[in-house]
């Protein structure tokens, strides 16, 4: 082709989009004229609101609908983490109790020390009904012994006395936590009885098997979105901090 049938195409061209735009721009100012003229007409007012209203429905439904999605995703990902959770926690109550309480704790944590009283009080006097979970979650960027103790305690639920660890190490604390004190005190005695305490497999459940249940732990808590202690779940559902007993 000669560079004049090119120009004329060319010019052809755009002629034909100036035309389509001016047809599409006449068109929506019809459409907007329309609507100005003829709203005040009961008829099409009650046509607009009916359109009004079904995007809005739909728009509710929609999101009603991804907001079970959510709830039904969010509730699943509890169930498994704490059916996970169940293989190394320490426990109270009955296996089919109607309502799992499962408390992230940190040892060290003074709102953690706080809230134990709460939890151990609701499962004492509602022991029938009522399933304590615990999983640890030493924080140890704010606390750098948490974890010790946390592995103290892994390694006495080895030996059935977690709960009485679980006091001992809250009484204690951090400035005071040594394991030959922890030791003594889980014997019962002022030495160690290897009849009631087995002092070997503590510290080999110490500094092997502890470390595993509590990155264990750590790994279920993140999942579930759980950064700071303590965190309950009540049969799945969430409270973040330390609730007093009647909350």
């Amino acid at each position: 082709l000669d560079e004049d049938t090119l120009r004329e195409r060319l010019l052809a061209e755009l002629e034909r989009v100036r035309v389509a735009r001016t047809h599409h721009r006449s068109a929506g100012i019809e459409a907007q004229k329309w609507l100005t003229e003829e709203l005040s007409k009961p008829q099409r007012r009650r046509h607009l609101q009916w359109i009004v209203s079904r995007h809005r429905a739909t728009s509710v439904v929609e999101r009603g609908t991804a907001d079970k999605q959510e709830a039904t995703r969010r509730s699943s990902t509890v169930a498994l983490a704490i059916e996970e959770l169940l293989e190394s926690a320490p426990t109270l109550g009955p296996l089919d109790a109607a309502v799992t309480v499962v408390v992230f704790v940190d040892f060290h944590c003074p709102h953690s020390r706080a809230y134990a009283e709460h939890y151990l009080r609701l499962q004492r006097e509602q022991s029938d009904e009522v399933r304590l979970v615990f999983a640890h979650l030493p924080l140890e960027a704010l606390h750098p012994r948490a974890g010790l103790a946390a592995q103290i305690a892994v390694a006495a639920h080895r030996q059935d006395l977690f709960w009485r660890s679980h006091e001992l190490l809250f009484e204690i604390g951090a400035e005071q936590l040594e394991i030959e004190r922890v030791e003594r005190a889980l014997s019962g005695q002022s030495e160690p009885s290897p009849a009631r305490f087995d002092v070997a497999r503590f510290r080999t459940d110490l500094n092997a098997e502890a470390e595993t249940v509590i990155e264990a732990h750590h790994g279920i808590a993140q999942r579930l979105g759980v950064s700071g202690t303590p965190h309950t779940f009540v049969n799945g559902l969430p409270i973040i901090g330390a609730v007093g007993y009647d909350e």
